[in-house]
């Protein structure tokens, strides 16, 4: 059962190192049209808590590009994650919790 859950986690690292490899190539594309991206942010794989690892990347990236507007919709995006993820939880019976 452990070697399936490390070959998932492989396949999950894989997906989301291509992704991020896209959505920086995106982010440095000019202009303000930003729909790409957020497509390849919905598919990221994993837990909420790797999600936000990589929403986290992606804002320092779009720092460096001095990308204020993109900054601030990704933040919101990230507490848009964090937040379905509480509903979530809270809507569990509570032995599954």
């Amino acid at each position: 059962r452990s070697i399936n859950n490390s070959k998932k986690d492989s396949l999950i690292w894989t997906h989301n190192t291509r992704l991020k490899h896209s959505v920086f190539k995106e982010l440095k594309k000019p202009g303000r049209n930003y729909d790409n991206l957020f497509h390849h942010l919905n598919s990221v794989q994993g837990n909420v808590e790797l999600k936000c690892a990589f929403v986290r990347d992606v804002i320092r990236e779009a720092g460096r590009f001095k990308k204020k507007v993109l900054i601030q919709m990704l933040e919101q995006f990230q507490t848009s994650l964090m937040q379905v993820e509480g509903r979530k939880r809270n809507s569990l019976p509570m032995e599954t919790r």
